[in-house]
């Protein structure tokens, strides 16, 4: 076999057994609880902010007007912000 393919065979398996050890000491995805009714977004995330170790970067002038609800119990936190983001359609 050539050196080279063997050489590159070696390097791509040293990198999927990196990827995986990886992969499994990442933590547990964040779970959230929330039960907001009619605030922007803005505030939903302040809340969120407030009660969780998160932050959020976003630009108001490109955020969506108007009033939201957030209705979560002990859900990872990305479901509970496409579930937000699917009410701002």
């Amino acid at each position: 076999m050539n050196k080279h393919i063997l050489l590159a065979l070696l390097i791509l398996y040293w990198i999927g057994g990196t990827v995986h050890l990886f992969a499994q000491n990442q933590a547990a995805p964040l779970r959230i609880s929330a039960q907001l009714t009619d605030q922007t977004l803005p505030d939903i995330f302040q809340v969120l902010e407030n009660q969780y170790p998160l932050h959020f970067y976003y630009r108001t002038d490109e955020l969506p007007k108007g009033k939201y609800s957030l209705q979560v119990q002990d859900v990872p936190l990305e479901n509970a912000l496409q579930q937000l983001l699917n009410e701002s359609k």
